[in-house]
């Protein structure tokens, strides 16, 4: 039998970035892992309903002066198509609000200007719920690129 190896791996360095850049000490190192996975996990799982994720990667900042970290996400993604969207909006709105209003349901239907705001209010709203969720779990800041 032979051995497979990962394409990715003859990628590395030459063509592609690794997804995550930092330096940990060995004993800390499982930790750091362990977080990455959470951070990417969550991230996927909270945004599958809207994103199509290609890559998220992770780098961390030592402040050694201070003895803070700091995370920077990058989420590379595409923005989904016009008609996916209306129909996913206008679902997450009316199961997630307590009363849609007529109005705001023919907002979402009718012009597509409000579709895109609508859509970036949603998203802006759904990152910073990871955000504050991922901080308080891991109790780093975090930060976030528009």
């Amino acid at each position: 039998m032979g051995q497979k190896t990962h394409p990715k791996g003859f990628r590395l360095i030459t063509t592609q970035n690794h997804l995550s850049e930092w330096y940990g000490n060995k004993l800390i190192y499982p930790k750091l892992i362990e977080e990455d996975f959470f951070i990417r996990e969550k991230i996927t799982n909270d945004f599958q309903n809207f994103l199509s994720i290609a890559k998220i990667q992770i780098n961390r900042i030592n402040q050694s002066e201070s003895n803070k970290e700091y995370v920077n996400i990058t989420i590379s993604a595409l923005f989904p198509r016009a008609k996916d969207m209306y129909r996913k909006v206008a679902k997450y709105f009316t199961e997630n609000t307590d009363n849609p209003s007529s109005k705001t349901i023919s907002l979402l239907n009718n012009n597509k200007g409000t579709l895109k705001k609508f859509t970036s209010l949603l998203l802006k709203r759904n990152i910073r719920s990871v955000i504050r969720s991922l901080q308080n779990k891991t109790q780093k800041k975090l930060f976030y690129f528009n």
